[in-house]
């Protein structure tokens, strides 16, 4: 992300789709919720706990622009080996294999995780079924919580490489 006086900083950015809750991570490892809805074209609703924001928003040749109160912000994606770690993208993110309703979260963001370990629990179809992690390593953008609902495909946490 770079503001109107050029300064830079990096966000993750979790799964975003309108109307959903997503995570943003800074390069400090502060960590907040958004929840975001479109209310017309190129007009955004985002609040975060009881601060509720409109905001301008308009993409073009991969870049978004929004306007906000403060200024200015200019979000260009990261290049998807950077955000990774060096691993595929893919094989690090955990999604939902069916749809249905998040029972229990059983890992906490930065847990350390071996590759098979249970990170969430979903009841789908009068069955409980375990999501595991994809891979050793940390977890990471966790974007669900007890009781939400999730679609099939819909990712739902990130395995970080440890550091080790």
């Amino acid at each position: 992300m770079t503001d109107t006086t050029g300064a830079s900083e990096e966000l993750r950015v979790g799964p975003v789709k309108s109307g959903d809750r997503y995570a943003v991570i800074a390069e400090d490892g502060t960590r907040i919720i958004l929840a975001v809805r479109e209310i017309s074209p190129g007009s955004w609703r985002v609040a975060e706990g009881e601060s509720i924001f409109v905001l301008a928003a308009r993409r073009h040749a991969g870049v978004i622009e929004m306007d906000t109160p403060e200024g200015r912000l200019v979000f260009r994606p990261a290049a998807p080996l950077d955000f990774a770690g060096g691993d595929a993208a893919a094989d690090r993110s955990v999604a939902s294999p069916l749809t249905g309703m998040i029972v229990e979260v059983k890992v906490a963001d930065g847990q350390t995780v071996a590759e098979g370990d249970v990170l969430a629990v979903m009841e789908s179809m009068k069955l409980e079924i375990s999501i595991r992690a994809t891979a050793a390593g940390i977890a990471s953008n966790i974007s669900v919580s007890n009781g939400d609902m999730v679609d099939r495909g819909r990712v739902i946490a990130e395995i970080l490489p440890s550091e080790e």
